[in-house]
Protein backbone atom coordinates (compact mmCIF):
# COMPACT_ATOMS: atom_id res chain seq x y z
CA UNK A 1 0.00 0.00 0.00
CA UNK A 2 1.06 3.60 -0.49
CA UNK A 3 3.06 4.89 2.45
CA UNK A 4 4.45 1.44 3.27
CA UNK A 5 7.79 -0.09 2.38
CA UNK A 6 7.30 -2.74 -0.32
CA UNK A 7 8.15 -6.28 0.81
CA UNK A 8 11.72 -7.21 -0.11
CA UNK A 9 12.81 -3.70 -1.11
CA UNK A 10 15.90 -2.39 0.71
CA UNK A 11 15.88 1.40 0.47
CA UNK A 12 19.56 1.47 1.40
CA UNK A 13 20.19 0.04 -2.07
CA UNK A 14 17.92 2.57 -3.82
CA UNK A 15 17.85 6.19 -4.88
CA UNK A 16 14.74 7.90 -3.50
CA UNK A 17 13.33 11.07 -5.08
CA UNK A 18 10.30 13.18 -4.29
CA UNK A 19 8.79 15.40 -7.00
CA UNK A 20 6.06 18.02 -6.63
CA UNK A 21 3.74 19.79 -9.06
CA UNK A 22 2.02 22.70 -7.34
CA UNK A 23 -1.49 24.08 -7.84
CA UNK A 24 -2.36 27.74 -7.51
CA UNK A 25 -5.96 27.70 -6.25
CA UNK A 26 -6.13 27.79 -2.43
CA UNK A 27 -9.92 27.89 -2.03
CA UNK A 28 -11.36 24.38 -1.78
CA UNK A 29 -14.84 25.33 -3.03
CA UNK A 30 -13.46 27.23 -6.04
CA UNK A 31 -11.01 24.42 -6.80
CA UNK A 32 -13.81 21.87 -6.83
CA UNK A 33 -16.27 24.07 -8.75
CA UNK A 34 -13.70 24.98 -11.42
CA UNK A 35 -12.06 21.52 -11.47
CA UNK A 36 -8.72 23.27 -11.00
CA UNK A 37 -5.29 21.68 -10.74
CA UNK A 38 -4.01 19.49 -7.93
CA UNK A 39 -0.85 19.69 -5.87
CA UNK A 40 0.81 16.32 -6.39
CA UNK A 41 3.90 14.84 -4.78
CA UNK A 42 5.45 11.45 -5.57
CA UNK A 43 7.92 9.53 -3.42
CA UNK A 44 9.68 7.00 -5.64
CA UNK A 45 12.59 4.62 -5.05
CA UNK A 46 14.68 3.32 -7.94
CA UNK A 47 16.52 0.08 -7.28
CA UNK A 48 19.81 -1.08 -8.79
CA UNK A 49 17.94 -2.80 -11.63
CA UNK A 50 16.28 0.47 -12.68
CA UNK A 51 12.85 -0.47 -11.34
CA UNK A 52 10.86 2.44 -9.90
CA UNK A 53 8.87 1.64 -6.78
CA UNK A 54 6.10 4.10 -5.89
CA UNK A 55 6.36 4.54 -2.14
CA UNK A 56 3.83 7.32 -1.71
CA UNK A 57 1.62 9.72 -3.65
CA UNK A 58 0.18 12.92 -2.17
CA UNK A 59 -2.63 14.68 -4.08
CA UNK A 60 -4.78 17.56 -2.83
CA UNK A 61 -6.30 20.74 -4.19
CA UNK A 62 -7.85 23.90 -2.83
CA UNK A 63 -5.35 24.03 0.03
CA UNK A 64 -3.46 26.93 1.56
CA UNK A 65 0.22 27.59 0.97
CA UNK A 66 0.87 26.49 4.55
CA UNK A 67 -0.84 23.16 3.86
CA UNK A 68 1.28 22.71 0.73
CA UNK A 69 4.50 23.40 2.68
CA UNK A 70 3.37 21.09 5.48
CA UNK A 71 2.50 18.37 2.97
CA UNK A 72 5.93 18.57 1.35
CA UNK A 73 7.71 18.59 4.71
CA UNK A 74 5.67 15.75 6.21
CA UNK A 75 6.13 13.63 3.08
CA UNK A 76 9.86 14.26 3.26
CA UNK A 77 10.06 13.50 6.99
CA UNK A 78 8.38 10.14 6.46
CA UNK A 79 11.20 9.02 4.11
CA UNK A 80 13.95 11.50 5.14
CA UNK A 81 16.55 8.85 5.83
CA UNK A 82 16.46 7.84 2.15
CA UNK A 83 15.36 10.87 0.08
CA UNK A 84 18.24 12.37 -1.88
CA UNK A 85 16.30 15.16 -3.64
CA UNK A 86 12.95 16.91 -3.35
CA UNK A 87 12.12 18.44 -6.73
CA UNK A 88 9.58 21.28 -6.51
CA UNK A 89 8.04 23.25 -9.35
CA UNK A 90 9.37 26.79 -9.21
CA UNK A 91 7.52 28.48 -12.07
CA UNK A 92 5.99 31.80 -10.98
CA UNK A 93 4.60 31.37 -7.45
CA UNK A 94 6.44 28.06 -7.01
CA UNK A 95 9.67 29.99 -6.47
CA UNK A 96 8.20 31.19 -3.16
CA UNK A 97 7.75 27.59 -2.04
CA UNK A 98 11.25 26.62 -3.13
CA UNK A 99 12.73 29.59 -1.24
CA UNK A 100 10.75 28.72 1.89
CA UNK A 101 11.71 25.05 1.70
CA UNK A 102 15.40 25.90 1.28
CA UNK A 103 15.22 27.32 4.81
CA UNK A 104 14.58 23.77 6.06
CA UNK A 105 16.77 20.66 6.02
CA UNK A 106 15.06 19.36 2.89
CA UNK A 107 17.36 18.70 -0.10
CA UNK A 108 15.21 20.91 -2.37
CA UNK A 109 15.83 21.59 -6.03
CA UNK A 110 13.56 23.92 -7.94
CA UNK A 111 12.34 22.86 -11.38
CA UNK A 112 11.28 25.29 -14.09
CA UNK A 113 8.86 24.04 -16.70
CA UNK A 114 9.45 25.57 -20.11
CA UNK A 115 8.87 24.71 -23.75
CA UNK A 116 11.97 22.46 -24.12
CA UNK A 117 11.15 20.28 -21.10
CA UNK A 118 7.36 20.36 -21.17
CA UNK A 119 5.30 17.26 -20.57
CA UNK A 120 4.26 17.33 -24.22
CA UNK A 121 7.91 16.99 -25.29
CA UNK A 122 8.97 14.55 -22.53
CA UNK A 123 5.97 12.28 -21.94
CA UNK A 124 7.77 9.49 -23.79
CA UNK A 125 10.09 9.17 -20.75
CA UNK A 126 7.11 7.99 -18.69
CA UNK A 127 5.76 5.70 -21.40
CA UNK A 128 9.12 3.98 -21.91
CA UNK A 129 9.42 3.16 -18.21
CA UNK A 130 5.97 1.55 -18.14
CA UNK A 131 6.49 -0.27 -21.44
CA UNK A 132 9.69 -1.77 -20.05
CA UNK A 133 7.92 -2.77 -16.82
CA UNK A 134 10.14 -0.47 -14.79
CA UNK A 135 7.34 0.75 -12.51
CA UNK A 136 5.75 -0.89 -9.49
CA UNK A 137 2.64 0.82 -8.12
CA UNK A 138 0.94 -0.62 -5.02
CA UNK A 139 -2.78 -1.29 -5.28
CA UNK A 140 -3.32 -3.25 -2.08
CA UNK A 141 -5.85 -0.89 -0.48
CA UNK A 142 -8.62 1.43 -1.68
CA UNK A 143 -6.56 4.65 -1.44
CA UNK A 144 -3.74 3.11 -3.49
CA UNK A 145 -6.16 1.78 -6.10
CA UNK A 146 -7.94 5.14 -6.38
CA UNK A 147 -4.70 7.09 -6.88
CA UNK A 148 -3.47 4.52 -9.39
CA UNK A 149 -6.74 4.88 -11.31
CA UNK A 150 -6.36 8.69 -11.31
CA UNK A 151 -2.84 8.35 -12.68
CA UNK A 152 -3.97 5.91 -15.40
CA UNK A 153 -6.89 8.20 -16.31
CA UNK A 154 -4.51 11.15 -16.73
CA UNK A 155 -2.03 9.07 -18.72
CA UNK A 156 -4.64 7.54 -21.03
CA UNK A 157 -6.36 10.88 -21.56
CA UNK A 158 -3.24 12.95 -22.17
CA UNK A 159 -3.13 15.52 -23.73
CA UNK A 160 -6.92 15.93 -23.67
CA UNK A 161 -7.60 14.99 -20.04
CA UNK A 162 -8.61 17.82 -17.71
CA UNK A 163 -5.55 17.18 -15.51
CA UNK A 164 -1.93 16.22 -15.98
CA UNK A 165 -0.63 16.92 -12.47
CA UNK A 166 0.38 13.35 -11.62
CA UNK A 167 2.07 12.98 -15.02
CA UNK A 168 3.97 16.26 -14.71
CA UNK A 169 5.38 15.55 -11.27
CA UNK A 170 6.22 11.96 -12.25
CA UNK A 171 8.12 13.26 -15.30
CA UNK A 172 10.18 15.49 -12.99
CA UNK A 173 11.03 12.52 -10.78
CA UNK A 174 12.13 10.44 -13.78
CA UNK A 175 14.30 13.29 -15.06
CA UNK A 176 15.85 13.68 -11.62
CA UNK A 177 16.68 9.97 -11.56
CA UNK A 178 18.37 10.42 -14.95
CA UNK A 179 20.55 13.19 -13.53
CA UNK A 180 21.56 10.99 -10.60
CA UNK A 181 22.51 7.90 -12.58
CA UNK A 182 25.29 6.84 -14.88
CA UNK A 183 23.46 3.68 -15.88
CA UNK A 184 19.85 4.80 -16.26
CA UNK A 185 17.81 2.38 -18.36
Amino acid sequence: SLGELPHGLDLDDCTVIQAWDLALEVDKKKATKNDSDWTVGWTIARDDKGVHWVLDLWRKRGISSGEVINGIISSYEKWAEYVSTVVVEKNSFGALYVDALKQTELPVRGYNMHKRNSLKIKIHKIAIQFENEKFKFPIKNEKSKNLYDIFIEEAMGYPYASHDDTLTSLKWAIEEFEKNSDNYT
